[in-house]
């Protein structure tokens, strides 16, 4: 038998060696390409989770039909008046409405009519506007309203008043209301104590 030449033998121990490298590198590319095919997967996963625990904007439950505004072409000393309409609960449960606001002024008050001193007053209503679940409560003159305040702008006939009522959850409803000529006895603006309030005598009104 002939002997191993040094040659022989290196080449022996050199095909050894490689052949456990060779089985390491095939196994690092396999795991490299496994990470690179799981990472996508990983990515859509956070985005969904991300896109579920947005939560979407609460719906107000109210429509708002039938809604004007005195109209108010001089503005005269009272900077003020008055908006009305029929507001309806499309819900199974009551809703508040808290605060309303408009791009008249820069001031909106909820008002309500109370009797004081035997006569009849309007002033802020405490707690807001409660809409009963599947009811409609209306907004006229001498009733509950809503009171656009310290105006430093006349409000002619046909002009479009915008507003925002929001709910006690913290929901809105817009609506746009046109200015119409609202014919009826001057309102009596007389400051109370801690809000504000003015008086309305009942007689004959008329709107165009």
């Amino acid at each position: 038998m002939r002997r191993a030449s040094l040659k022989d033998v290196f080449i022996i121990m050199t095909s050894r060696i490689a052949m456990p490298l060779t089985v390491c590198a095939l196994l690092a590319l396999t795991s490299c390409g496994s990470s690179s095919d799981n990472a996508p997967q990983a990515s859509n996963t956070g985005q969904s989770s991300s896109t579920s625990a947005t939560s979407a904007p609460a719906t107000s439950g109210l429509s708002v039909t039938d809604a004007w505004v005195k109209a108010l072409p001089d503005l005269g000393e009272k900077a003020m008046t008055g908006a009305f309409g029929k507001i309806k609960n499309t819900t199974d449960h009551d809703i508040t409405i808290v605060s309303a606001t408009q791009n008249v002024s820069d001031t909106t008050e909820l008002h309500e009519m109370v009797t004081k001193d035997g006569k009849q007053v309007m002033k802020p209503v405490e707690g807001g506007f409660t809409v009963k679940a599947g009811a409609t409560l209306e907004l006229k003159p001498y009733h509950d309203h809503i009171m656009i305040m310290k105006m430093t702008k006349s409000l002619p006939i046909g002009e479009k008043v915008t507003f925002t009522l929001v709910t006690k959850d913290g929901a809105k409803v817009e609506f746009t209301a046109p200015a119409k000529q609202f014919t009826a006895p001057q309102e009596n603006y007389s400051p109370g104590t801690g809000t504000s309030s003015h008086a309305m005598s009942h007689s004959s009104s008329s709107t165009k």
